[in-house]
Parts: structure tokens; C-alpha cells; sequence
């Protein structure tokens, strides 16, 4: 687990959970335990090229299939 992480669990601030969009079992498992919206991005990178917020298993998948080494991720605070 990265420090970064560790330190937000530990401090009590919001964090969002994440998968990555290649671990077909892990994101079964994640989209059952998290609703929708959720968002799907490139896993490195910058700014807000290629993020996008879903609001269903068919949206996932578009974007996952168009994003390089993509990761899954829960919305923090207002998705709108």
C-alpha cells in the first residue's frame, strides 16, 4: 500500500477505493460493491485528460476498452 494511502486511512480523510480496469475479477468485485458513478482514468498521468465519469457497467467498459492501462475508481463528494 502505498505511504500516501496509508497516511489518509490512518488521518480520516475521504480517499477513493480503486481497481484497476485490466483485473476483470477485482473490478466484478468492485462494481458490485460500489455504485455508480465511478470514475475511469489513465493510471499515470495528469490533469483531466481521458477522465471520465460513468454511470453504468456499459459506459465502463467503453472507456476502459479506449484508456491505456486504465484504473477504476470511487467518486468523493458530488459526481455533478
Amino acid at each position: 500500500m502505498q505511504i500516501e494511502l496509508v497516511f489518509l486511512k490512518q488521518n480520516k480523510f475521504p480517499y477513493a477505493e480503486s481497481v484497476l480496469y485490466a483485473d476483470q475479477d477485482g473490478l466484478s468485485s468492485f462494481v458490485e460493491m460500489y455504485p455508480f458513478p465511478l470514475i475511469i482514468k489513465p493510471r499515470k498521468g495528469g490533469g483531466s485528460k481521458d477522465v471520465f465519469i460513468v454511470s453504468s457497467i456499459d459506459e465502463l467498459h467503453v472507456f476502459g476498452k479506449r484508456i491505456e492501462n486504465a484504473v477504476v475508481q470511487t467518486v468523493i463528494g458530488e459526481s455533478n
